[in-house]
């Protein structure tokens, strides 16, 4: 609805699209009748009255008519969804455009910087003219838009009503409240939090400089300001308090009464006469949930971990019918902060473990809470694996899992040392094998048949080649590694102690490959030489010609390889041999060199394979 006062006339508009007018005297309306303007292309939700009593009326076809309902058209017809007065007895016409007229006719023509639809406007004394539109307000002042959406968010969403007070400007917002602009500046906003019955404005009427009236879609706001603007008191009213309709959506004052155009009809009331509900509504707790089930309302839960969706149903109790009740809870330890609703329920889905107070209170519109909300403590228990007992258990098995684990290391660790004892036994037995009796016997004889022969040179070179191979043999057995060279050195000493013994029935070659670096390449000590000791008693050894022996020392894809070859009997003859001597000499020097790899390859991330 909409409606219009002039004189002691009031003028009315209805949802099906009729016009009405009446009497006014003190307060009451009286000799309504129905004006036929024809039929409206939309609801007519705004009414304006010129100076020369002509109605102006948007979403009709002549949109200015005499009181009768005749048309009497202004000289260019714009296209409008609302009109307002200005100042100097003209009247503001808008859609998504603005035309300003005085005495039907058109005045100026005005087309803002922005083509969005136009819900409200107010023309300030000084020609500056606001305007509210779908995406925020506006300010036409020298022929120019200025977008004030900078000044606030809540200045750049739908702007329904506007205002002024004294200085101030109010600007009337579709979901946000009021906001109050000084100079320029935001001074501030007012919501449902700071005592609004609603946030959604439908119209404002400043009564004074002081009283401003203010309509939303859950009732009728009284601001009384002080003559500062520091402090403002805000009173609320609603159907409660014998309101036809909570909606709001024109407010006029005639002869000290306000009317007001709500969603259902009109209303008028003496502003002196009212007077605010001082008697606070009650709480009441209607049901509780938890996990979706009903229970019984109790003061104090002790609940599982699982147990901890909770939806809690609330009433608040007047003694006058229909009051407009809002509400406010709050639970302690979970989110401490206060939330204000209207809905008559709480929901807190997934709670932690903890100890919880659920606070609730009532209030009505006039801001009138209860002195004792309720209250109701929750405790929600852990899970077993957030309990003390169950950290000490995995405290326990943890340290269980540690003394496993060290354990096995230890075990690791003894193996690795027996594999180390093992393998310098081996050594031990590779270092007698080496040095044998017979092969010393065999060597220091050759040597004396020098001497003998009156050939010192040969049987000093000889036993120098001696001396050495055993303090060779003596120093390879105590480490674990040795370079490349001196194990060279070692197997030239014994080939030619060999071929001393054998009466030089063979030549040798030692060949190390140009890529190798024998004097920072290491190998096992020992390992070579059972393997030149085999080819020459198996091979060389019965061979009528000259024999040859080679060495090749190379390396491949990063790995050493060492070949023996030799160009003696073969193996298959030289077991032929043995078998027609009666014995069969089993190579001890090849098994110990075995065992010794699968030893060594416990111990070392390297690995020695025999082919």
């Amino acid at each position: 609805m909409a409606l219009a006062i002039s004189g002691n006339r009031l003028w009315f508009t209805s949802r099906d699209k009729h016009l009405y007018s009446g009497s006014l005297s003190q307060g009451k309306l009286s000799k309504i009748r129905r004006v036929d303007i024809g039929e409206p292309y939309d609801w007519v939700r705004h009414i304006c009255i010129d100076s020369d009593g002509y109605l102006w009326l948007p979403s009709t076809k002549y949109m200015r008519y005499d009181p009768a309902g005749f048309p009497h058209p202004p000289d260019t017809i714009l296209s409008s969804n609302f009109l307002c007065s200005g100042p100097d007895e003209t009247i503001i016409v808008a859609s998504t455009k603005l035309g300003i007229y005085k005495h039907g006719e058109l005045q100026k023509f005005i087309l803002p910087d922005t083509s969005r639809r136009i819900y409200s406007v107010y023309q300030e004394e000084d020609q500056d003219i606001w305007i509210g539109t779908l995406y925020g307000l506006f300010v036409y002042k020298n022929d120019r838009s200025y977008f004030k959406g900078n000044l606030s968010p809540i200045l750049r969403e739908r702007i329904s009503s506007i205002t002024k007070l004294k200085e101030m400007m109010v600007i009337g917002t579709s979901s946000h409240g009021l906001v109050f602009l000084y100079n320029d500046s935001v001074t501030d906003h007012l919501t449902e939090e700071n005592g609004l019955i609603g946030n959604t404005i439908k119209s404002l009427y400043a009564q004074n400089d002081t009283i401003l009236w203010v309509g939303t879609k859950d009732g009728l706001n009284r601001i009384v300001f002080t003559p500062g603007y520091d402090d403002y008191n805000i009173e609320s009213y609603g159907q409660s308090d014998g309101l036809p309709s909570n909606e709001i959506n024109s407010i006029r004052m005639h002869d000290g009464f306000i009317w007001l155009a709500t969603g259902t009809g009109l209303v008028s009331f003496d502003p002196a006469n009212l007077k605010p509900h001082l008697v606070p509504p009650l709480i009441q707790i209607n049901s509780i949930q938890i996990n979706g089930r009903d229970t019984c309302i109790l003061d104090y839960y002790s609940l599982a971990h699982d147990q901890n969706d909770i939806r809690i149903n609330f009433t608040g109790i007047s003694y006058r019918l229909g009051e407009n009740l809002r509400y406010r809870y709050m639970l302690s330890n979970y989110n401490d902060e206060i939330i204000q609703t209207k809905n008559q329920w709480a929901n807190f889905p997934n709670l932690p473990p903890g100890d919880y107070t659920f606070f609730v209170n009532v209030g009505n519109i006039h801001g009138i809470w209860n002195d004792s909300p309720k209250n109701i403590q929750f405790r929600i228990n852990k899970h077993f694996t957030q309990t003390i007992w169950f950290m000490i258990l995995l405290i326990i098995l943890s340290s269980g899992t540690l003394v496993l684990i060290w354990a096995f290391f230890q075990r690791q660790k003894k193996i690795k040392e027996n594999a180390r004892y093992e393998l310098v036994k081996m050594e031990q037995k590779l270092f007698r094998l080496q040095m044998n009796p017979h092969f010393v016997f065999n060597a220091l004889l050759a040597i004396q048949g020098f001497m003998y022969m009156n050939k010192p040179r040969e049987a000093g070179r000889y036993l120098t080649a001696f001396a050495k191979l055993i303090r060779h043999t003596l120093y390879g057995s105590s480490e674990e590694f040795i370079t490349l060279d001196k194990e060279i050195e070692a197997l030239q000493y014994y080939l030619e102690l060999q071929r001393l013994r054998f009466s030089e029935k063979f030549d040798f070659i030692i060949h190390v490959d140009d890529e190798l670096i024998p004097e920072s390449t290491e190998i096992p000590p020992l390992m070579i030489q059972p393997f030149l000791e085999n080819a020459i008693e198996h091979g060389l050894q019965h061979k009528k010609k000259q024999g040859k022996l080679k060495l090749d020392i190379s390396i491949k894809d990063d790995c050493l390889m060492v070949e023996v070859e030799d160009n003696g009997i073969g193996r298959e003859k030289a077991m032929k041999l043995q078998k027609k001597k009666g014995k069969l000499h089993k190579s001890m020097g090849l098994e110990i060199i075995s065992k010794r790899m699968e030893s060594m390859n416990k111990i070392t991330l390297r690995k020695i394979q025999l082919e």
